[in-house]
């Protein structure tokens, strides 16, 4: 059992007991503070999802670094070769980088290389636009090359969600100039969302901030949400409780709306429980 579910119950038996003392009073303010418990308690919920996203682009942003910080990367944008990239792009390299995509741009954003594949078969797939050719001056996916730390963040990439870490291209010491850019990056498919809900242990769901249709939960808190600090509580299928909230992408504005639900067994051993309180 998650931690944040041990709590609400522990909590949820300690104000149920009061009840139980005090009558029909003591009913109605057990169910006033359970609701309090319940939303609180699925706010740090949603907290954690996008901590468990930040985390996630730290981790993408040090895999990358180790690969744009290389003498030979270096001097593969200056002259890139069919047998450098055979030696050291190879598809299972990706795959065991749990990456879709590998681009090496020059310093203009233009594409020197790129690579992408399928993360549940491991199969090359057409690379996505822009990196096929050339990302657009400007891009906030095009760190300065002076930035030795990059850029990590989620933008649209072909109708869906990449999160993706860019990093500039420099030797394995650190020095510049910069030739250009890496980046890496993984989509927001089924199985990367199963692994963030194992990771948080939370029932987590995303949705394209952009969609057209939203499922409509989804689109009443896209409607209500105006900043990301902004969380949407309501009860949704199942009579769970659900929180809603904005995530930004690379460029700072919305990218996904994210759910998380609460865990069914708070809800279902309070109603139980409530149950018990009001026939007593």
């Amino acid at each position: 059992m998650a931690p944040d579910t041990r709590v609400g119950l522990v909590a949820l038996g300690l104000v149920v007991g009061v009840a139980a003392a005090v009558g029909g009073v003591g009913a109605w303010i057990v169910s006033e503070r359970f609701g309090v418990l319940e939303e609180d308690g699925v706010r740090r919920n949603l907290l954690r999802a996008r901590t468990a996203v930040e985390d996630y682009l730290v981790v993408l942003k040090g895999k990358a670094g180790d690969w744009a910080q290389w003498d030979e990367a270096y001097e593969f944008v200056a002259s890139p070769t069919p047998e450098w990239i055979e030696t050291n792009v190879p598809t299972n390299s990706l795959v065991q980088l749990d990456l879709n995509l590998v681009a090496f741009l020059d310093t203009e954003g233009k594409t020197v290389f790129a690579k992408a594949v399928d993360a549940a078969t491991g199969n090359p797939v057409p690379v996505p636009p822009p990196f096929d050719r050339q990302l657009p001056q400007g891009s906030p996916a095009l760190p300065p090359g002076d930035q030795v730390g990059g850029v990590s963040g989620a933008m649209m990439v072909d109708g869906r969600c990449l999160f993706l870490a860019a990093r500039p291209i420099l030797t394995s010491d650190g020095h510049g100039p910069a030739r250009g850019t890496l980046v890496f990056g993984r989509f927001l498919d089924d199985l990367f969302v199963e692994r963030l809900r194992s990771v948080a242990r939370l029932e987590l769901s995303f949705q394209p901030f952009d969609a057209d249709p939203l499922p409509e939960g989804f689109r009443r808190a896209r409607a209500a949400l105006k900043t990301f600090d902004d969380v949407r509580i309501e009860e949704v299928e199942g009579g769970r409780i659900a929180a809603f909230g904005l995530l930004p992408g690379i460029d700072l504005r919305p990218i996904l709306v994210a759910r998380v639900q609460m865990p069914p067994q708070v809800r279902s051993v309070a109603r139980s429980a409530m149950g018990r309180v009001a026939g007593a």
